[in-house]
């Protein structure tokens, strides 16, 4: 007999494919943020 340490369950899994999403969704704003901050400069008197 094999014994697992924890079932997936069906709702387990799209918890993490939404964890998943989130962060690819996250990362690419804060890339896009980076990319727009330099090269769009404050030019300040």
């Amino acid at each position: 007999m094999t014994y697992t340490l924890m079932a997936v369950t069906s709702s387990l899994v799209g918890f993490f494919y939404s964890l998943l999403f989130g962060a690819v969704v996250l990362g690419g704003l804060g890339a896009f943020f980076i990319y727009a901050s330099q090269t769009d400069p404050v030019n300040r008197r």
